[in-house]
């Protein structure tokens, strides 16, 4: 299946793309299309999504469709679903 990613700020930047495809098998879930992500984009992306325990930053903020969610969301992906991720900006 196909999954459109998006990507934003920073994460933007570390990628070196703004968007892409990713193809992952079915029944895959948010946790392995972000692995996937990583492998693909390397440590500089990597860093940029998981602490040293493989665990999501929570500066990360993740978008499937409309609907913010975790990285273990409980429904498997669908084909054709759109990802994107947003870094959390804070400031004053």
């Amino acid at each position: 299946m196909q999954i459109h990613v998006l990507y934003t700020a920073q994460l933007k930047n570390a990628a070196g793309v703004p968007g892409q495809i990713i193809d992952l098998p079915d029944q895959s879930t948010v946790r392995h299309l972000l692995e996937k992500i990583a492998e693909v984009h390397g440590e500089a992306l990597r860093t940029m999504l998981f602490d040293s325990g493989g665990d999501l930053l929570p500066s990360v903020l993740l978008c499937l469709g409309d609907e913010q969610i975790s990285i273990d969301h409980a429904s498997p992906l669908s084909d054709g679903a759109e990802l994107t991720l947003l870094s959390a900006i804070s400031g004053g």
